[in-house]
């Protein structure tokens, strides 16, 4: 029900975006559509958690951040990162999202990542031709010029580049944890990659033909061995595990249960209480001399303790009857609270954040966008 609200929101933000915009507004309505994109595809992946379907959140918030850098976006790539084990592009991407002027929640969680694993990670200064675009183990990392240094995994890294005329290359740098490198390609200039890529192995040579020969009893050298290929680094990310901070916690429904029991019982005791007063009433009409009033009356000579007994029954059963409206108020809101606590947690617990309309004044005409709050 929460991300078919979500999408709803988004489609609603996306087609009023486009009805209000004008033609200058353009990359306006191109950032919206793709952030109502990448939404949709976070909402997927909190649902099943599965890394493919966290590949494309990271994507689609990688490509609105394209479009327009903001803390929003930045935050949401480090948080798909985390949970993809790519701790060196959460690492830099919670940096930026905190340099943007993130706040709140989604701040501290940031700081506390950041904090917790930069120490063991390295950095490194590209520079290059303008447009170049960046890859480190199959990820978008930018496009040159960066407005800040990579933050990478330490050892040997291979960085593939795409220039502005789509020729593709490939450079490699040695970085250490703790330290800033500086790489200028027009110092290192990179290698151009070429169809046959260094890591094919060529096949293997026909074997000789068969002779009959005296056995050799002279030793022979042992054939050297191939050269290992070192893996790159996150090519194939480990799955990760369930985070507990995306499962809201429980304690907001066990509320909301005890309340709607509270609630049930209440509204049971109401006709057995209701019940029972009108009996004590009809008995103890029959005991009396004159009419009841106030529930009670003149008793008839010898009946004066059957009559008090059935006064006394009917006062017992109209405090039962008004402590069980009582428990229906108190279940009710029980409930209620519950219901916001759950809310509350799994707000907190998905870190993420929540689409809202903004209306924005810009050079005298209205526009229509869609931005991020974090807090209710």
């Amino acid at each position: 029900m929460r991300r078919v609200a979500t999408l709803v929101l988004a489609a609603t933000l996306v087609a009023s975006a486009a009805a209000l915009a004008r033609p200058a507004d353009a990359a306006v309505d191109a950032y919206t559509a793709a952030l109502t994109r990448a939404i949709a595809a976070k909402e997927r992946a909190l649902d099943v958690n599965e890394p493919v379907r966290w590949e494309e959140a990271l994507r689609l918030f990688q490509e609105a951040a394209s479009l327009r850098t903001t803390r929003e976006c930045m935050y949401e790539i480090g948080f798909a990162a985390e949970r993809l084990a790519r701790q060196d592009l959460a690492v830099e991407s919670y940096e930026a999202a905190i340099d943007l002027g993130l706040v709140g929640a989604p701040r501290t969680r940031a700081e506390a990542f950041v904090a917790a694993h930069a120490a063991g990670l390295a950095r490194l200064a590209l520079r290059g031709p303008a447009g170049t675009r960046l890859r480190i183990a199959g990820v978008d990392r930018g496009r040159l010029p960066l407005n800040r240094p990579l933050v990478l995994f330490p050892g040997d890294i291979r960085i593939d580049l795409v220039d502005a005329a789509g020729t593709a290359a490939s450079v490699g740098v040695h970085v250490q944890a703790g330290h800033l490198d500086v790489l200028d390609l027009a110092r290192t200039p990179p290698a151009t990659v070429t169809p046959e890529r260094a890591e094919e192995r060529p096949p293997p040579a026909p074997p000789p033909a068969l002779k009959v020969a005296p056995a050799d009893t002279t030793p022979r050298a042992p054939a050297a061995p191939e050269a290992d290929i070192p893996p790159r680094r996150n090519d194939a990310p480990p799955v990760p595990a369930r985070d507990v901070e995306a499962d809201a916690s429980a304690r907001g429904w066990w509320l909301a249960g005890a309340g709607a029991v509270v609630a049930a019982v209440a509204v049971a005791l109401i006709p057995v209480s209701s019940g029972r007063i009108d009996d004590n009433r009809k008995a103890l009409a029959g005991e009396c001399v004159d009419a009841v009033v106030n529930d009670t009356c003149m008793a008839m000579p010898g009946h004066r303790d059957t009559a008090q007994s059935y006064s006394d029954s009917i006062a017992t059963w109209k405090g039962v009857r008004t402590g069980a409206w009582v428990g229906v108020g108190a279940g009710l809101a029980t409930v209620a609270a519950g219901l916001i606590l759950h809310h509350s947690d799994q707000a907190a617990a998905t870190g993420g954040a929540r689409p809202a309309l903004v209306v924005d004044h810009d050079g005298g005409h209205l526009t229509l966008g869609l931005a991020w709050t974090f807090g209710f």
